[in-house]
């Protein structure tokens, strides 16, 4: 009796992984991404602010820091409309 080869049995894995898991292959994700930049009204960079993004429908709130160069990044936020919000320190509130 002849032993069946290496590639023989990867191919069966990978058919059974393809027959088995259809709708994971074929899935999109539901979230996006949001970023900026925040400057002040001299566009210089304003770092260590709190920035917070409300959806305006569902009221979720999510929270981020800005970075030594002002950037901000929200990732996997669910579709909605949304405002934001920046406070930091010696600063007013910058919506």
């Amino acid at each position: 009796m002849r032993k069946p080869s290496a590639g023989l049995f990867y191919f069966s894995i990978l058919i059974s992984l393809v027959l088995l898991f259809p709708s994971h292959l074929l899935s999109q994700g539901y979230f996006g991404t949001m970023s900026g930049i925040l400057t002040d009204s001299s566009g210089a960079l304003i770092q260590g602010a709190k920035v917070t993004l409300s959806d305006e429908q569902k009221g979720y709130q999510f929270a981020a820091t800005s970075d030594t160069n002002g950037r901000y990044l929200f990732v996997s936020i669910p579709p909605g409309t949304y405002s934001v919000s920046a406070e930091a320190p010696g600063k007013p509130t910058l919506r």
